[in-house]
């Protein structure tokens, strides 16, 4: 399997012919307007998969499918309140496929399996670190009209957790830093791709997961600043060196980068 990272929690998977998107996303640069995406070239790359899934329906993971798919044809699977959103957003309903935790289904290569998640809970002082940083209070705009997003795109506790099985590998996919206490999740995959974000004690608290899920390898992702002034660059360090410590290599992508497992 073949896969790139492109930006915040958008992935391209590809495996013998078969391409799969996640969550494609297309940036928003405060140079721009919130309308115009960042880096279109990827609107381009996201149109060629042959299939696109949803980890959930905030902004920064669905918001540019009205760039991307209108009038595609292309299918998209997720769960009821984000093809609630897209058909608000014009896609056509013929489209959108609606799965759930235990959804399980191979396409070509792929056999690919949901699983319940939770989207990661952020702490006060992240929070406060992130409404008082100087470039947040010099674009009070912007915040306002990304505030209004995160109003019109809701997750409604509808999160999922994907695993992919091909080419006798295994990758699981976590779109935020939360899982599911009651869910039993397979163990030991060849890489965990996770996002790193949302908490001050990122480093100590997403090693709850990888001791949960024991992978091989991590990839980690959502970790660059696609929606300023809101977000910003992760530094993984502290990180990388807590799983190093487990035995456990992590892996900061590059963008645009593909990565073989």
């Amino acid at each position: 399997m073949k896969i790139t990272w492109t930006t915040t929690a958008s992935l391209i998977i590809k495996s013998e012919g078969c391409t799969l998107a996640f969550d494609p996303f297309m940036e928003m640069p405060l140079e721009n307007a919130i309308d115009e995406p960042g880096r279109p070239e990827l609107a381009e790359l996201y149109r060629k998969a042959d299939r696109v899934y949803i980890s959930h329906g905030h902004f920064d993971h669905i918001y540019h499918f009205r760039n991307i798919y209108k009038g595609t044809g292309t299918t998209i699977y997720g769960t009821a309140e984000p093809m609630k959103t897209l058909e608000r957003d014009g896609l056509d309903p013929g489209q959108l496929k609606l799965i759930a935790p235990g959804y399980r289904e191979t396409f070509g290569p792929f056999e690919i399996e949901a699983y319940q998640a939770r989207h990661c809970k952020f702490d006060l002082p992240i929070v406060i670190k992130t409404l008082l940083n100087k470039r947040t209070l010099t674009h009070l705009k912007r915040i306002r009209e990304i505030s209004a997003l995160r109003k019109l795109y809701e997750e409604k506790g509808e999160m999922l957790f994907y695993e992919l099985r091909a080419e006798g590998k295994r990758i699981q996919i976590m779109g935020s830093m939360g899982m599911d206490p009651d869910t039993e999740y397979p163990v030991g995959a060849d890489l965990l791709i996770m996002a790193l974000q949302g908490r001050s004690d990122q480093d100590e608290y997403a090693m709850r997961f990888v001791e949960r899920l024991r992978p091989k390898k991590i990839m980690l992702y959502h970790i660059d600043d696609s929606f300023p002034p809101m977000s910003g660059e992760i530094d993984t360090l502290g990180f990388e060196i807590n799983t190093k410590k487990q035995g456990i290599t992590s892996i900061r992508p590059e963008k645009g980068k593909e990565y073989e497992i």
